[in-house]
């Protein structure tokens, strides 16, 4: 008979259970049983198909603020620094650019690993022996799953965590980042060159 994941009441005895071959003690985390998901310190905003698929990391004050602040840089420049017409259409349409790149990079789902149908059939003491399972998440992680400390979650694809997105960067939108560092290299490099550009002129 295949044992299902704990609801709260259960996971005192299970964490009480020990190993016939070591005393090493199994501690598991309560589960979001619903979404099948160890949410951490992730805050999911929207659900699709029983799936995350926008979140807010731990860090999403730093990301709010970093996102405000180069908004702001591209906005001044263009209204109070650049006399040119064509160069202020062109930044403020950087500056929206890269405002949209930001907040899909830091609002994707960056791959939150879900408990495998494996972990759900088979005993969980079982499979707590393994090096591989997280006993928060209470996933049998494959080679590239990381769990971050930060937030509190297991990361399908982990590459690492940005505090400036306020979350993790990993499989869902590892892309979406290093699009957003294109981005903002090319924002910034205009911003300056038509700075000096500018000022050289006056």
């Amino acid at each position: 008979m295949t044992s299902n994941i704990p609801e709260s009441s259960d996971i005192q005895h299970i964490n009480d259970t020990r190993s016939a071959n070591d005393n090493k003690e199994v501690l598991l985390a309560p589960v979001n049983k619903k979404k099948k998901y160890h949410l951490g310190k992730t805050r999911v905003c929207c659900w699709i198909r029983k799936k995350p698929l926008c979140s807010l990391g731990p860090d999403w004050l730093l990301f709010f603020l970093s996102f405000m602040v180069i908004e702001f840089i591209g906005i001044a420049i263009a209204f109070k620094v650049v006399n040119s017409r064509t160069s202020q259409i062109i930044l403020l349409a950087l500056v929206v650019l890269e405002g949209c790149v930001f907040l899909y990079t830091a609002l994707k789902n960056p791959g939150i690993a879900s408990i495998s149908k494996k972990s759900k059939d088979e005993d969980l003491d079982y499979l707590s022996r393994f090096a591989n399972f997280c006993k928060k998440c209470q996933i049998l992680k494959d080679e590239t799953t990381f769990h971050c400390d930060v937030c509190d979650v297991c990361i399908q694809g982990y590459d690492h965590h940005c505090p400036w997105t306020g979350k993790c960067i990993g499989a869902g939108n590892f892309k979406a980042f290093y699009t957003f560092i294109t981005t903002t290299l090319i924002y910034f490099v205009f911003c300056l060159v038509i700075t000096f550009k500018d000022l050289l002129n006056k």
